[in-house]
């Protein structure tokens, strides 16, 4: 494994209310590319995406709350739920100036951009990738994800260190080499925040219908999805209504799993270049 891996890039400690939040700035492009990581993640996951993007962009990501490099939440109950990470990181947005971005989101942070556009976050485009549009609660939960793979670490607070080491490995790809910072950082994360968004996806907590945005916004979304993500089932991806899918399919990247932009980044940098071209015509 490797033994230095993070993006290139400085970033900076910045305060939204009490909650301080790991915050990478970078590029000066006139449109701001936006990306959200997933669960026991943080931004260093998207180190390809950053080195791609921010010669054209202004690329900004944030290590959510508990995670990364970001501090653990003072107020877990209110802030590791899908809306409560949405109200921080649509205040450091706007706090940041940034007025409609362009929005990648993953897995959590997928569900995360969701609630943000339908609280009325302005976007000029959302690309979606392992993320599910749901209505939260258990039945739509036991169809949008498969069991838990890891054997327990999901919804863990204290996993195991074989846990924590499965859940990577599905998280970033079985057969490769993981750099031993991704690994890392899911141990980092708050044990609090997993268990407590493990009860907020069964408690039906959301304050927004994933489904029902999906189904009428006129935002153009990009769905990226990796073949053999082992977390989410393409085929409840294809059964959803989207108003304004960009290319009216599901863009399927073969032999990768749930982070089809770590497994094979020019794939995905291909497809990313290519909606993000398409935005700019559009406009």
């Amino acid at each position: 494994m490797a033994t230095n891996y993070h993006t290139g890039w400085p970033t900076r400690r910045f305060d939204v209310g009490a909650q301080q939040l790991n915050v990478l700035d970078t590029g000066d492009g006139d449109q701001t590319v936006v990306l959200i990581h997933g669960n026991s993640s943080s931004i260093k996951s998207f180190k390809h995406q950053v080195g791609h993007l921010v010669s054209r962009y202004r690329v900004v990501a944030i290590d959510l709350p508990g995670h990364g490099e970001s501090d653990n939440a003072p107020s877990p109950d209110d802030t590791y739920t899908i809306d409560g990470y949405a109200d921080i990181l649509g205040l450091a947005l706007q706090a940041l100036g940034i007025g409609s971005p362009i929005i990648v989101g993953w897995s959590l942070g997928g569900h995360i951009a969701l609630s943000m556009l339908a609280a009325g976050q302005r976007a000029s485009g959302l690309l979606l990738t392992g993320t599910p549009p749901i209505d939260l609660g258990a039945v739509d939960f036991e169809a949008a994800f498969f069991p838990d793979p890891s054997g327990g670490a999901v919804g863990n607070p204290e996993p195991t260190s074989e846990q924590l080491t499965r859940y990577a490995e599905l998280l970033f790809g079985e057969h490769r080499d993981i750099p031993a910072a991704l690994v890392a950082d899911v141990g980092r994360t708050d044990g609090v925040a997993r268990l407590r968004m493990a009860m907020h996806w069964l408690a039906g907590e959301g304050r927004h219908s994933q489904k029902h945005y999906v189904a009428n916004t006129d935002i153009p979304i990009a769905v990226v999805h990796g073949e053999d993500d082992a977390f989410v089932p393409l085929s409840f991806i294809r059964e959803q209504t989207w108003s304004s899918m960009w290319r009216k399919e599901v863009q399927v990247i073969a032999n990768v799993g749930h982070a089809p932009f770590f497994e094979a980044p020019s794939e995905f940098n291909r497809i990313l270049d290519a909606f993000l071209n398409d935005l700019a015509l559009a406009n």
